[in-house]
């Protein structure tokens, strides 16, 4: 590994290195992109036969950031998986970098950032764990729900402030249990390891509120939030944890254990990723087109005479297009590809949360744009004169804005939109950090500030932070009050540039 690509250098950028090794996965396996990532935990070994046929396996060592497998039950390897019959393809990592091994929490969470920089939406992290349920003997699979970090440290670095609401996707822990209706969900909770918990912090975790103990996965759920990953989690119960069995814990039994759950396991996660694909695209096993909801259709349509930005207009009036294009004959799979896009665009509005807004750039309300980025600010001018602890008739906003695509348009919609409404609006001048955002509106007396900037995120994102007038970013109930404000919005019309 170069020093240029050295994860433990606190000089280098990590998603440089993760591009790196994005670059060189492309070029081995001869893919411009993958479609969604799985990380094999222990006991999961079988599930990354199961998916598909595999395509090409590159060892570890030959691929930037990455390590042998260092735990016994992980495959050195990472491999491309066809996914069924659909055409998708499938990252498999066979071995993780736990954070007891010491390399730090960039190496703990490359995997997840590699394969966001590989193209991959969606990422499955599986692992093998300690039960607190005693209904769940060794080799049930539980879904995560949430979990608990109790390893006191965080993947994102700096004042970079992501929300984890709904980190692990209700909708793919639904796909999940149309395979497996019997899978139950729990909590699960990471301790730093690599020694066993014991019975009182096992019954600390119970009172916090957990299901599920073991030493992984909450820190690259982490990172894959913060990369724009849609994220499930689940967990392979190996033993019941210490003090919920009279019986003393071993490596060697959560080995077995995996290899005994190894069919249900490996079919779980096979229908789940080919579920998922066939959402992100929905070409039948015979290649044909469905018939597409004539209601998409139509509120792409709609889109289409709000919008007020002439490039995403170009873009979705193309991708409209090419979605009619359509026959409903075999091999037909490009109006196929445009109809998933649409229903990805139009799967809903963006949610604002304690980090505003983040997003793909493009046309349609579940991406980035001019229209979305109004609505926001309409809402948020209503909190400020309606709903903030301290109302204002004539609220006054400070926005700042970073280098990304669309930044500067994004500030001065949202000046525009402030100043409408009956507020006041300062854009600072140029391209600046987000700490002189915080210091503009404390030196200003602001009442609120917006800072366009996406951070570590992709770069095809951007993002939509809003802060409070001390300069800090908001916290709850204020997101829900702003989320609720944007949601009353209806639609915005601007002149069309």
């Amino acid at each position: 590994m170069t020093a240029s690509l050295d994860l433990a250098d606190p000089n280098t950028d990590p998603f440089e290195v993760a591009a790196a090794a994005a670059a060189v996965i492309a070029e081995r396996t001869g893919a411009e992109r993958h479609d969604v990532a799985l990380v094999l935990g222990s006991g999961w070994g079988r599930t990354g036969d199961l998916i598909g046929q595999t395509l090409v396996t590159i060892d570890n060592a030959d691929v930037p950031g990455f390590r042998k497998a260092a735990v016994e039950g992980h495959s050195g390897s990472m491999r491309s998986v066809a996914i069924g019959d659909t055409g998708k393809r499938a990252l498999v990592f066979g071995t993780r970098t736990h954070f007891y091994e010491g390399h730090g929490v960039r190496a703990v969470v490359h995997a997840v950032r590699t394969a966001r920089a590989a193209g991959c939406t969606s990422i499955v992290l599986t692992n093998g764990c300690g039960g607190l349920n005693p209904e769940w003997g060794p080799g049930t699979p539980v879904l995560i729900r949430d979990h608990l970090n109790l390893t006191a440290a965080s993947p994102i670095e700096g004042a970079n402030f992501v929300d984890l609401t709904d980190l692990y996707s209700e909708r793919l822990r639904e796909l999940a249990k149309r395979v497996d209706p019997g899978l139950d969900e729990g909590v699960y909770v990471q301790f730093r390891g690599p020694h066993y918990e014991t019975p009182a912090e096992v019954q600390m975790a119970r009172i916090l509120g957990g299901d599920l103990v073991g030493m992984s996965t909450t820190l690259e759920a982490i990172a894959a939030r913060q990369a724009g990953l849609e994220v499930l989690g689940i967990s392979l119960v190996t033993n019941l944890a210490a003090g919920i069995s009279e019986s003393p814990l071993s490596h060697e039994e959560v080995l077995e254990a995996g290899r005994a759950a190894a069919s249900r396991c490996g079919a779980a996660g096979q229908g789940g990723h080919q579920d998922r694909s066939r959402e992100l695209s929905p070409v039948t096993a015979d290649s044909t087109v469905p018939e597409a909801d004539p209601t998409l259709f139509a509120a792409a349509e709609a889109w289409l005479a709000d919008d007020p930005d002439a490039s995403t207009r170009a873009e979705l009036a193309a991708v409209l297009e090419a979605a009619r294009s359509g026959d409903g004959g075999a091999g037909d799979e490009a109006a196929a590809a445009a109809v998933a896009d649409l229903a990805d665009r139009f799967a809903g509005m963006l949610q604002f949360g304690t980090a505003g807004l983040r997003g793909r750039l493009g046309a349609g309300p579940n991406r980035m744009n001019r229209a979305v980025v109004i609505r926001a600010a309409a809402g948020l001018t209503a909190y400020l004169k309606h709903d903030a602890d301290h109302p204002q008739t004539e609220p006054f906003v400070v926005v700042g804005y970073d280098a990304r695509h669309k930044s500067d348009e994004f500030a001065r919609d949202t000046a525009a939109v402030v100043t409408a409404a009956g507020g006041r609006a300062v854009v600072l001048p140029h391209v600046l950090p987000t700490p002189v955002l915080a210091f503009a509106i404390r030196y200003l007396g602001a009442d609120a500030g917006v800072m366009v900037t996406a951070s570590h995120n992709p770069r095809e994102d951007n993002g939509y932070k809003v802060y409070l007038g001390d300069g800090s970013q908001i916290v709850p109930p204020a997101d829900a009050l702003i989320a609720a404000r944007i949601a009353a919005v209806g639609r915005w019309r601007m002149c069309r540039s």
